[in-house]
């Protein structure tokens, strides 16, 4: 599955319960710089503005939910 295909169930499945976004890093150094994750992609999960949980490297829809479950989004 491509990643924006499993970026776009991610976001069908939590509906109103989570913002799913993508962001360029090409188009976007200063979030590259902030965050500085040790590999592309990275997945950052926010609460309140705060980033809490990240995970760097391909993952699957069912591995992303299960991440996102471990971190209190049911």
């Amino acid at each position: 599955m491509r990643r924006t295909r499993v970026l776009e169930t991610t976001a069908q499945n939590y509906g109103s319960r989570l913002t799913v976004a993508y962001l360029d890093n090409d188009q976007n150094p200063a979030a590259l710089k902030k965050y500085n994750p040790s590999g592309i992609p990275a997945f950052y999960l926010f609460k309140n503005g705060q980033a809490v949980s990240y995970r760097i490297g391909y993952y699957t829809a069912a591995q992303i939910k299960e991440w996102l479950r471990s971190n209190g989004v049911a």
